[in-house]
């Protein structure tokens, strides 16, 4: 009688243990869910598209010239088929 009541209590402290490490693992692992997605880090600047600024020099202290910049997505408007009137 000892050993069955002892073997029981034993199997349901198991099966709790096993549900909440399983249950850790799966908000740990599996319940994060990303806001946005993004291919670039912060650092990145947006793209230029019109074609008067890109034909300007930069300062010196512009960070164009020292930080990467962001390829331009398939919804932007390219510089080839910018118009002032409708931007």
């Amino acid at each position: 009688m000892f050993t069955l009541v002892h073997f029981c209590l034993h199997l349901v402290i198991s099966v709790i243990l096993a549900v909440s490490v399983s249950y850790f693992v799966f908000l740990t692992c599996y319940s994060y869910v990303p806001v946005r997605y993004s291919r670039y880090d912060k650092t990145y600047l947006p793209p230029t598209f019109r074609k008067e600024d890109l034909h300007l020099p930069l300062d010196e202290t512009d960070p164009r010239k020292f930080q990467p910049i962001k390829a331009a997505e398939i919804d932007q408007v390219s510089f080839t088929s910018y118009d002032k009137l409708v931007a």
